[in-house]
């Protein structure tokens, strides 16, 4: 299973690192309950694992190197950084619910649920998950891109079947498998998860405090909305045809 070099290898690995995502919050809960730890302290313990877990499986089995300097020329990060940076002060902007956050225990563990999910989720589906793919469809080119990141997509997705069932809706499975395309075309299109994690963190943020930023957008608008952005983020690797050998390494 090492490196991750076929499909079935990407889905067992991808079926651990949930099973240890599980493991891990299960026994965060038993820790609450045993040590009386407070609740916005274990927030943070539990990301803190996670993120070693994470790091261990990749050292272990994946093997894959996660990009934080790109190494692209800046003309081709200028579209991508700058749809990011449009979409970001699109959902943090302000509206009338702003004035109900208050600093609290449950606004300390909200950040932290923003932070240890943009750092832990990026780094292992779009740093390990979608590089093993890209990888994987390599010499197909622009389509091996697209297979990638769809399939990448569909697997963060269905992380979130939880949600899904607690809640009774499918659209915690759509949402998230939108969110994906768009960060992983962030990732592809910018060659460092530095901007995967600060789009992510913003979108958690706006969930947790500022909800009204994105109500009333139907789903077939938000379908629409990120196949929008998903290409005009794309637009220069498309230009070029493949991504960068160094990404590849």
């Amino acid at each position: 299973m090492k490196n991750l070099k076929n499909f079935k290898y990407i889905l067992w690995f991808s079926i651990i690192v949930f099973a240890t995502s599980i493991l891990i919050n299960i026994a965060s809960s038993y820790l609450v309950i045993l040590t009386k730890i407070p609740l916005s302290l274990l927030a943070y313990i539990q990301f803190i694992l996670l993120m070693l877990a994470y790091v261990f499986l990749n050292k272990k089995i994946a093997m894959k190197r996660i990009h934080i300097k790109s190494y692209l020329p800046f003309k081709y990060q200028i579209i991508p950084y700058l749809t990011a940076m449009l979409m970001i002060v699109y959902l943090l902007r302000p509206n009338s619910n702003n004035a109900e956050i208050t600093f609290n225990q449950f606004f300390v563990v909200n950040i932290a649920n923003c932070v240890g999910a943009a750092i832990c989720e990026e780094y292992f589906v779009r740093g390990i998950l979608l590089k093993s793919l890209l990888q994987l469809y390599k010499k197909s080119g622009r389509m091996g891109i697209l297979y990638a990141i769809f399939a990448a997509s569909v697997i963060f997705a269905l992380f979130h079947t939880f949600e899904a069932v607690i809640t009774k809706s499918w659209i915690e499975i759509l949402v998230p498998f939108c969110l994906g395309i768009i960060l992983c075309a962030i990732y592809i299109a910018c060659e460092s998860i530095i901007p995967c994690i600060i789009f992510h963190f913003a979108y958690d943020f706006m969930v947790y405090f500022l909800n009204n930023n994105v109500a009333g957008i139907t789903i077939p608008e938000y379908i629409i909305i990120t196949l929008i952005i998903t290409s005009i983020i794309l637009l220069p690797v498309m230009w070029r045809g493949s991504i960068s050998e160094k990404f590849y390494k």
